[in-house]
């Protein structure tokens, strides 16, 4: 399983392998990008049934990357001989069109050209006609895609498609196991703050007129220093941040461009009211049970936070629903919906090498 701990792809891919220990699945994972923040590995070395194998090569979003895209490709390879593993699950497109021995999953966490026509309302600038050439040719090879929401795979299907053998299977998160901590009073943010999709500035902008005070957990401290009322906390660690979570009351994330958004489901998880961006994924995922706002309406995002922080039950009562629905994304049912994904590639494998036989 190939992954990166630059955003949730990390999250995701260790709470897929912890339900797959309990089905005494292995999971080598190969991660791109390097691991900056030691707590990361700290966290795998507490399931024996993961093997991580590190490396700095750059992700296929990045700039200029496919000299080390190229590069990593041949990495993969090898471990595939040195493992021999059943099933090759990446969570990225390129590499899916390399020539592999074992059936091949693409999970579709998010992708530039949706990226640009939700956040910039713009097509992809010319530099990215690599990446989307690419992100055909590993959409077109892959044996199964698995998108997180049936926004984003429409998405797929609009930008590179039609994607042929697809499936949405929603994220998951484990319980936090009835930890019950009492709620102060501050509102609560966490993503990658420097992301354009995530739309947090909009939050630094109105945190100066909100009662409560503002808190981001996350990369990049700027906003921090040009707002008021607003403090950034910088990369916290999964605990720390289920800490913060657990008290804070309400939950903001104003995204224009959220494919899943599993801090979401963390936060809802620990019982905060959310306010989210009103866009179609976040819809699809939370229906009537959040506070859904314009993400490009500083006056409305500000008015629906100061109404829950102004209205104690009005804001236990999103809390509660919030934290309800989010049992229907639990981490063990993500994990079953894959298996039978990989045991249909399996069973297909076997019934090709019959018919060669």
């Amino acid at each position: 399983m190939t992954a990166d701990a630059i955003g949730g792809v990390w999250t995701y891919a260790i709470e897929l392998a912890k339900e797959f220990r309990k089905r005494d699945i292995e999971v080598v994972m190969a991660v791109m990008g390097g691991i900056s923040d030691p707590s990361l590995k700290n966290i795998v070395q507490k399931y024996d049934n993961i093997e991580l194998i590190e490396s700095n090569y750059k992700l296929e979003w990045m700039e200029n990357p496919w000299d080390e895209v190229d590069k990593a490709g041949e990495w993969l390879l090898e471990l595939e001989i040195l493992f021999n593993p059943e099933i090759v699950h990446l969570n990225g497109y390129t590499h899916a069109a390399l020539v592999w021995n074992r059936p091949v999953l693409v999970v579709a966490h998010s992708c530039v050209c949706s990226w640009f026509e939700k956040v910039k309302c713009m097509e992809i600038p010319e530099e990215y006609s690599e990446y989307k050439k690419r992100v055909i040719e590993g959409l077109a090879c892959a044996d199964h895609v698995v998108a997180p929401s049936c926004e984003m795979l429409m998405n797929l299907n609009k930008h590179y498609g039609p994607v042929k053998n697809s499936t949405v299977i929603y994220n998951g998160s484990s319980s936090l196991n009835g930890l019950k901590v009492k709620k102060e009073r501050f509102v609560l943010t966490a993503g990658r703050i420097w992301d354009e999709g995530k739309n947090i500035e909009s939050l630094a902008r109105i945190a100066s007129q909100l009662d409560w005070e503002v808190f981001a957990a996350g990369e990049g401290d700027v906003l921090g220093v040009k707002y008021k009322n607003f403090k950034t906390l910088g990369k916290l660690s999964q605990s720390e941040l289920f800490t913060y979570m657990l008290k804070a009351p309400v939950f903001v994330l104003p995204s224009r461009y959220e494919p899943f958004g599993l801090s979401i489901l963390e936060a809802a998880r620990a019982g905060c009211a959310l306010v989210l961006g009103d866009i179609p994924s976040l819809r699809e995922i939370w229906e009537k049970d959040a506070v859904f706002v314009d993400p490009r309406d500083d006056g409305q995002i500000k008015t629906a936070i100061q109404d829950l922080i102004s209205n104690e039950s009005l804001r236990t009562e999103f809390g509660m629903r919030a934290k309800k629905r989010a049992q229907k994304y639990s981490a063990e049912k993500m994990a079953c919906n894959y298996l039978k994904i990989y045991d249909s590639l399996l069973c297909q494998k076997a019934t090709r090498e019959t018919f060669k036989r």
